[in-house]
């Protein structure tokens, strides 16, 4: 039976501890960690591993492109090549389908802010209120999601999106 991943990683560490391969610098710990992974991978034959999140994609629908026509007064054509290329992605970590749909629906203001908030709020044609969530968005959810690399994920905190969330829960 093959060792799981963290008896693999444990034995490679200790390999490396013994003073078989000198780790200096954390950039150097941190390319050690890359190459484990990558090792670990092609040694367990798996190209890809399952990321524990569901993706939603949230694509355009008329609602929001008659807030941004008003918004910006020009005129958006509602097709399908302007609704597919300004599709938004979401990772979320849920449990099931219910617990999908619910944490979706407690979210629904929050999506909605994330298109607000790159105008000003004295430009907005109306303040939009989670109610428009259907309106505005088409849902796509897909469980099974796989990481191609083996660098961590980051992630950054958007200051300008806390601030609006704030002005628009208001």
């Amino acid at each position: 039976m093959p060792k799981p991943k963290d008896d693999l990683r444990e034995e490679v560490i200790d390999w490396l501890l013994d003073g078989l391969m000198k780790i200096e610098t954390e950039k150097e710990i941190n390319d050690a960690n890359d190459e484990l992974d990558k090792a670990l991978l092609q040694a367990k034959n798996q190209p890809f591993l399952q990321i524990n999140r569901y993706l939603i994609i949230l694509t355009p629908k008329e609602r929001m492109i008659e807030w941004l026509n008003k918004t910006e007064k020009i005129q958006i054509q509602a097709h399908y090549v302007y609704r597919k290329s300004n599709r938004r992605a979401y990772l979320i970590f849920c449990d099931d389908n219910e617990a999908i749909k619910k944490k979706i629906k407690a979210k629904r203001s929050d999506f909605i802010n994330q298109v607000t908030n790159e105008y000003p709020r004295e430009t907005w044609a109306w303040a939009p209120n989670k109610e428009e969530f259907n309106e505005w968005f088409n849902v796509t959810i897909i469980k099974e999601l796989f990481d191609v690399e083996t660098k961590e994920i980051e992630k950054e905190i958007n200051e300008d999106a806390i601030i609006s969330s704030q002005l628009f829960d208001e």
